[in-house]
């Protein structure tokens, strides 16, 4: 059989190292490559990019990249080899392969991708890792947004309208219909956008609005407009996540900030004068993540744990995270919250952990038996979450290395590792369901290199 590419990893292995040999600032000075870098890059130049995967997360091979990449001459078949030395024994590992293009702008248009089975090393062998033509898919599942390609994007949310909302630090991107033909907004002089989450319209709390998570506090964004007295009361506090919901009488407003949480319930009746709002801001742990559920409860993911604070600590002149919260029995450290919505019968709880993905049912913010974990995801560290409670549901969690997609309408899940086309690291994952003779739903997944989407 011929060769187009192919790729041999060679793992030189010296002595078994400590079981602590890597956490997320390992020195790579002590690997060795056979390889140099290309001095410059040039659009459409062709690379291979290859990663080592331990444990469900990306081993570093560069102090720069997590990858290595190889230039490809053009019109030839090379056979590439690259050499690590001294790599742990122990953890289990995988290999990937993406081929692609270098763009203008800076990102990589993967052509094909390849992934190795798992496999174990012993202390003292070689261990060879080949991929041939059969493995390297054709094209990525992921569709590129052109238009949006090469912009480092902080996150993505689905409105109420179905209009897409994503952002650079100072401009916002919105498109209606399906992921083309984006409208750009500057944000207002003085704002710098951290992140977007999925907010309400305090006006008519059954809407969903996108939120701007800026340098000074909560900004909606609703019809190529910004409401910057959203959180005047609050002040100009440098907001990293929030999350909102209706409620009884009015809506719950919860958003985590550098070294605090806070939030604000907000009564329809003084809904139009945000002036007069009465938000909570202490000093707390590290928060991974925030959600709220009907009946307002705020859940926090946070270093020392998760936990509640119920909607009448929002009511409280001078609340107390301490005297307030209620420790959740998790399976294992949370980083990321979904919720899915009963309708009527309570709602599911969705935890991503430092061990996979589980759900959980409640009634009234209170657990309901026992957590159940998520396919195919132990071992995970899942560090985001997307729900589409919509029937039928639909799910996507992102880990250190792979991304999760329950497909509700299939019934069936799948796996992609991070190399098949997806936009650089990852900042956001929303879902869109587009219906006309039938119904085409897309997660859109925002990144530090642009815009994608996939069709299930």
């Amino acid at each position: 059989m011929k060769k187009i590419i192919v790729y041999t990893l060679l793992l030189m292995l010296a002595a078994a190292l400590p079981s602590c040999y890597w956490i997320s600032g390992y020195s790579v000075a002590d690997l060795t490559l056979n390889l140099s870098t290309p001095s410059a890059k040039g659009p459409d130049d062709r690379y291979a990019r290859v990663w080592l995967i331990a444990d469900n997360k990306i081993y570093p091979l560069r102090e720069a990249s997590k990858f290595v990449e190889i230039p490809l001459a053009a019109n030839s078949n090379p056979e590439i080899q690259l050499t690590l030395e001294d790599i742990p024994v122990g953890p289990a590992y995988r290999v990937w392969l993406a081929l692609g293009r270098e763009q203008s702008g800076g990102w990589f248009l993967t052509d094909g991708w390849a992934e190795s089975q798992s496999f174990k090393l012993a202390a003292g062998e070689n261990t060879r890792v080949p991929f041939t033509e059969e493995d390297l898919f054709a094209i990525t599942p992921f569709q590129p947004v052109w238009e949006l390609m090469g912009k480092s994007l902080k996150g993505v949310v689905v409105d109420q309208f179905d209009t897409i909302v994503t952002a650079e630090r100072e401009a916002v991107y919105s498109a209606s219909g399906g992921p083309s033909s984006f409208a750009s907004t500057t944000v207002p002089g003085g704002h710098a956008i951290n992140s977007l989450d999925a907010g309400i319209d305090v006006d008519s709390p059954d809407q969903v609005l996108a939120w701007l998570n800026t340098n000074r506090g909560i900004v909606p964004f609703n019809d190529l407009t910004f409401d910057t007295d959203f959180s005047s009361s609050l002040g100009s506090v440098s907001v990293l996540g929030s999350a909102a919901r209706e409620t009884s009488g009015g809506s719950t407003a919860w958003f985590f900030r550098d070294g605090g949480l806070g939030g604000a319930y907000i009564d329809l009746d003084i809904a139009w004068n945000p002036a007069s709002w009465n938000w909570a801001n202490l000093e707390s742990e590290r928060v991974y993540d925030c959600i709220t559920d009907f009946p307002g409860n705020g859940f926090f993911a946070t270093s020392g744990g998760a936990f509640k604070l119920p909607r009448e600590f929002l009511l409280d002149s001078s609340p107390s995270i301490d005297e307030n919260k209620v420790q959740l029995d998790t399976p294992a450290k949370v980083f990321s919250w979904g919720l899915v919505d009963q309708f009527g019968d309570g709602d599911t709880l969705l935890m991503g952990t430092a061990d996979g993905a589980w759900s959980v049912q409640m009634n009234d913010g209170v657990f309901q038996g026992a957590a159940v974990r998520e396919p195919n995801t132990a071992g995970h560290a899942i560090r985001l979450i997307a729900v589409a409670d919509y029937p039928p549901v639909f799910k996507a969690y992102l880990s250190d290395s792979d991304l999760f997609i329950w497909n509700g309408a299939a019934g069936s899940w799948s796996r992609f590792p991070l190399c098949a086309g997806l936009p650089g690291k990852i900042t956001g994952m929303a879902w869109l369901r587009i219906v006309t003779v039938a119904a085409i739903d897309y997660l859109i997944v925002s990144g530090e290199e642009g815009l994608v989407y996939l069709v299930l």
